[in-house]
């Protein structure tokens, strides 16, 4: 049995398309980084997070919406 603490990060996703409106919420993705195996979803989420930043800092987007410690 795996323990978390769960007292961080939230982020949010947010998807549109034409009328319909999508949200994904995670908690504290990185509890989930050594357990990308046992958690798929997870680790596909920290990779579109990294994916991201890549594309929005230099956009100017904050980077403090990347956090995930």
């Amino acid at each position: 049995m795996d323990v978390f603490c769960l007292d961080g990060f939230i982020n949010e996703f947010y998807v549109s398309s034409e009328n319909k409106y999508y949200t994904v919420e995670a908690f504290n993705l990185d509890t989930y980084k050594p357990y990308t195996k046992k958690y798929p979803k997870a680790a596909k989420l920290i990779k579109l997070l990294k994916d991201l930043s890549k594309v929005l800092i230099p956009e100017g987007v904050d980077k403090r919406c990347f956090k995930m410690k």
